[in-house]
């Protein structure tokens, strides 16, 4: 996706942080809350390093809930305007990652409600897991011949479970912040979790050390 500040022309003066490069970029060392602290006292900076950080996330995120590219753009470019616009009343966070995912969740499925307004919407219609690349799969031991199996099997899971896979390996989200973006307890996330490993024990048993490697990565 091309990134694209949604209010690159603001002209408020910018203050300087220690946590974010001109570039846009920021100093991973420095934790979420500093970031976050800097971008509610009005760096536009920090706010530049999130978007940069989080858009392409947000917009892949997206095209598993909808394929509807421009729509999903729309939402992000909305989303992070309302963000700036009321970044004074924002209340601090620990994970910038699970904060937008659920605010980002939230504004996709209302755009998608709206463009589908006399049709019943499933918050999970049509998740599907779409690999743009192998090279996730490769990094932990699984081979090209057998990625294949694998995403089938994760595309032939219960809708919700197969979001909680993706979030938690694609992601990297606790299941605490699987919890707020689903708006379900973290209980119930492992649950779905240990729920969809099962079913993918049982179809991918001749694949016993690639099935070994991707739940290695999900707990």
């Amino acid at each position: 996706m091309q990134k694209i500040l949604p209010i690159e022309g603001n002209k408020q003066k910018t203050k300087p942080l220690s946590v974010v490069h001109r570039s846009g970029q920021y100093d991973s060392g420095y934790l979420d809350s500093e970031l976050w602290e800097a971008f509610r006292n009005d760096s536009m900076l920090a706010y530049k390093a999130i978007y940069m950080e989080y858009a392409d996330l947000l917009f892949n995120y997206g095209r598993k809930i909808i394929a509807e590219d421009e729509l999903i753009k729309d939402s992000i470019q909305d989303f992070f305007v309302e963000l700036w616009n009321r970044r004074k009343n924002l209340d601090n966070v620990k994970s910038i990652r699970a904060y937008l995912f659920v605010g980002f969740r939230r504004k996709l499925l209302e755009k998608k409600k709206k463009m589908l307004r006399f049709q019943r919407i499933d918050d999970t219609e049509n998740f599907e897991i779409i690999l743009s690349n192998h090279i996730t799969l490769q990094n932990i031991g699984i081979k090209e011949d057998k990625i294949a199996p694998l995403v089938k099997a994760l595309n032939d899971l219960p809708e919700r479970q197969k979001e909680a896979v993706f979030l938690r390996f694609y992601n990297k989200l606790s299941c605490n912040e699987i919890g707020e973006i689903l708006d379900i307890n973290s209980q119930s996330v492992y649950n779905l979790i240990h729920r969809a490993l099962k079913i993918l024990r049982h179809v991918l048993s001749s694949f016993g050390v690639l099935l070994l490697s991707f739940a290695n990565n999900i707990y």
